[in-house]
């Protein structure tokens, strides 16, 4: 279960008092129907609209970038970005989970280190709003430049973390590859896109994997390899994370669960270095070795538990027996996203703790 930050939901209930739609659920039942249609791009057009997305997709979001950016910390535990690029940042989301994530990272902790970039002046106008309750003086003071990112971009600078969430399927597919090429270029530490887990999504990660593979990147997470994917249509890679929602939240969407589970497609990649040290569990063993991500919840069943994993070679089913003992232990405790080892049967599953499933 995800929250949002404390400062970030009270500040999300002060601006939707102030747009006072008193018709919030109809707002975002349009606004929904805008983005489904495809019509992404200028979808959020005034207060109102503002008010619908923070309330009832804001939260989604933050979780699967928190959740996707938690997986990347497990893969790089030394890792602490000194400065943050977001590409698409609407009201900041992609910050503001970073921050979550990473609470002690320099980029945070000195104004100017953070750069957001949106084409929408009302989505950045609420950004900064948001921002301004933030306890960290990064965030208050995180520099928000007007772009249109269909165009080519300029003065970039440098920065360790690159993100770039729910953006690809707004752009067109040479958009799409001169901004990857921008961004990457931009970077000097880690690039993380994230997308819907639908199979549209994870075909668009799939496109970029393969692209910033070919312009020198390294993949950490969720993939255990630089090799080509090794699922096959109509399987897709895809994770979820569970939402809890607010009474705004529930409120905005007309929902009377208390939670909802958001699926999410990422890949994080990071420049190699010489003689790399091997951070993640995949990179830590040889190749051939049953260390690799859960890629769908595991099925228990009378006597034995069916993990699908994707390795360093394949991605392929593995039925783990009560008779495997310790083993069986292991991949009852296995959860979807989860990294496991089946190598060594007392090693401890590897889990995200924002992504809890």
């Amino acid at each position: 279960m995800v929250d949002l930050p404390d400062r970030l939901s009270r500040a999300i209930d002060v601006l939707v008092q102030r747009a006072a739609p008193m018709d919030l659920p109809k707002v975002v039942a349009g606004l929904s129907a805008r983005y489904r249609s495809g019509k992404a791009g200028g979808a959020v057009a005034d207060a109102k609209d503002v008010a619908a997305y923070v309330s009832a997709r804001m939260p989604a979001t933050f979780a699967a970038v928190a959740a996707a950016l938690d997986a990347v910390a497990v893969a790089r535990p030394g890792f602490m970005p000194a400065s943050h690029l977001d590409a698409g940042s609407g009201p900041g989301t992609a910050m503001w989970a970073a921050a979550h994530i990473w609470p002690e990272a320099p980029a945070w902790q000195v104004p100017g280190h953070i750069l957001l970039l949106d084409d929408s002046a009302v989505f950045q106008e609420s950004g900064r709003f948001l921002a301004g309750h933030a306890a960290s003086p990064g965030l208050r003071e995180a520099t928000w430049r007007r772009a249109d990112l269909s165009l080519p971009l300029s003065d970039l600078g440098s920065h360790e973390l690159v993100t770039a969430a729910y953006l690809l399927g707004e752009l067109t597919g040479p958009a799409q590859i001169e901004l990857l090429a921008q961004l990457w270029a931009a970077c000097s530490g880690m690039l993380v896109l994230v997308e819907p887990g639908t199979p549209q999504g994870f075909a668009r990660i799939l496109a970029a994997r393969s692209r910033l593979i070919g312009l020198g990147g390294h993949v950490i997470a969720p993939c255990p390899h630089d090799r080509d994917c090794p699922l096959e249509a109509p399987d897709w890679c895809h994770f979820a994370t569970r939402v809890q929602r607010t009474q705004l939240h529930r409120r905005a969407k007309s929902a009377v669960l208390g939670y909802e589970d958001e699926k999410y497609a990422y890949v994080a990649l990071v420049r190699p270095r010489p003689l790399q040290a091997a951070r993640s569990p995949a990179e830590a063993v040889p190749a051939g070795v049953a260390v690799g991500r859960v890629l769908r919840s595991p099925r228990l069943a009378s006597g034995h538990v069916e993990l699908s994993l994707c390795t360093d070679e394949t991605a392929s089913r593995h039925i783990v027996s009560r008779r495997a003992g310790a083993g069986y232990r292991l991949a009852r405790k296995a959860r979807w996203g989860d990294w496991v080892d089946m190598t060594n049967a007392e090693t401890p599953v590897s889990r995200p703790g924002a992504g809890e499933r």
